[in-house]
């Protein structure tokens, strides 16, 4: 309670001195803390640091426009650089809360297991960015660059009117979520689970971490909104919903960022279709694959060097793909309404 304390009185003295522009600071280390921040008004700045130490709550409110925050729990030392000590820090949560316009959430850090971070944002024009482990040296990769791993982690991301933009990258590690939700027109979701310094290249000559058994669920209602996937490793599942027109996926979409392989291309243009997924090491969901028209479904599983291409064309279109194996290759063209279609291959 004495470290709340202390960074509620630096936030009151902030209010006092600097007005609708204030910045508030809580650094806390060891076990069981809570850091708490609220500001009201504009260009205020938070940040919160919660180092080595378990069971740490973080929560910060802002209402207002072009408001920022940083936070980090169990985060490292040295992280920016090429050396970084690792700290631990499990079972940590951090809530994040902005309404208003413009706003930012900057460098929101946790490294460690078991942890939960939440950011909910209403308002036009705001972003979040969020990272559950870290690969040192990402601002100047080498082959050297290494990644401190998450496991069992969960990242939420809500956003509500347009324009906003919502990133999760989770490094190498097992049983982590992602789940973004986005209600509004001209927003973009960007998920990437697992990491591969030089993603320009992509050739798999440096170091790769992959992660296994994580889920990806990004969930957008309106008009010209853009998600972009990618997961490396085995085991892997997401589920894609989208509501509206003009609506894509993928990185021709628009998104910078890794070129293909194990990334998912695809279009949607329609309401209430549905895109399920699982898509283990080195499968590929085609480029040309897309589903135009409304209340459409696929769902589909595949393995090492499996591609698959699925068309739909219509409503209420229906395609199940399974693929086991390797190599494996299917087809899927659905043209006009109430088309089911079922495939299972293996070798």
């Amino acid at each position: 309670m004495k470290k709340l304390l202390t960074a509620v009185v630096f936030l009151l003295i902030s209010t006092a001195l600097f007005a609708q522009s204030n910045s508030a600071l809580v650094s806390q280390n060891g076990d069981s803390n809570e850091g708490n921040v609220t500001q009201a008004g504009s260009s205020n700045l938070a940040e919160v640091n919660q180092f080595d130490g378990d069971e740490n709550l973080a929560d910060v409110n802002q209402n207002g426009s072009s408001n920022e925050v940083y936070l980090a729990q169990g985060m490292t030392t040295g992280y920016w650089g090429l050396t970084t000590t690792a700290m631990s820090g499990n079972r940590n949560q951090a809530d994040i809360d902005q309404l208003g316009t413009g706003n930012l959430v900057d460098d929101f850090v946790q490294v460690g297991d078991d942890n939960f971070a939440s950011v909910d944002q209403e308002g036009n024009n705001n972003t979040a960015y969020v990272y559950q482990g870290w690969a040192y040296g990402f601002w100047g990769e080498t082959a050297t660059t290494s990644a401190l791993s998450s496991y069992n982690s969960t990242v939420s991301i809500t956003q509500v009117k347009d324009n906003n933009y919502g990133a999760v990258w989770q490094y190498g590690g097992l049983d982590n979520d992602v789940i973004i939700d986005q209600d509004g027109f001209s927003n973009i979701a960007s998920i990437a689970q697992g990491f591969i310094y030089e993603d320009g290249a992509y050739d798999f000559t440096y170091p790769v971490y992959n992660t296994e058994n994580n889920y990806a669920s990004i969930t957008q209602l309106g008009d010209d909104n853009v998600a972009k996937l990618f997961q490396l490793g085995d085991d892997n599942s997401f589920t894609l919903t989208q509501n509206g027109a003009g609506n894509t996926v993928g990185y021709d979409a628009g998104v910078t960022g890794l070129v293909p392989k194990r990334n998912a291309y695809f279009a949607q243009d329609g309401d209430f279709n549905t895109f399920t997924g699982v898509q283990n090491d080195g499968a590929t969901l085609d480029i040309a694959s897309y589903q135009f028209g409304d209340d459409n479904n696929i769902d589909l599983i595949q393995g090492e060097g499996d591609v698959a291409l699925i068309q739909q064309n219509g409503d209420l279109n229906t395609a199940n793909v399974y693929q086991y194996g390797v190599d494996n290759n299917a087809s899927v063209v659905q043209t006009g309404n109430s088309n089911t279609a079922n495939v299972s291959q293996s070798n």
